[in-house]
């Protein structure tokens, strides 16, 4: 984490929370990469499938 990250604060039971960085959605996102040519919805499910069968599961950094 850095200074000006946005956190969540997870609720782990008997008074335990954890910080963790707040991911942003795919919308959220929308803009910051420049692609020579638009990428369709097709192809955008089709990269983050591949990426899973690849072996990225959430939480892998």
């Amino acid at each position: 984490m850095q200074a000006g990250d946005k956190l969540d604060f997870i609720a782990k039971g008997g008074g335990v929370f954890e910080l963790r960085a707040r991911r942003e959605s795919f919308a959220d996102l929308r803009g910051i990469l420049q692609l020579p040519q638009k990428v369709s919805a097709d192809e955008l499910e089709r990269w983050v499938a591949d990426a899973r069968d690849a072996g990225y599961r959430e939480g892998d950094e």
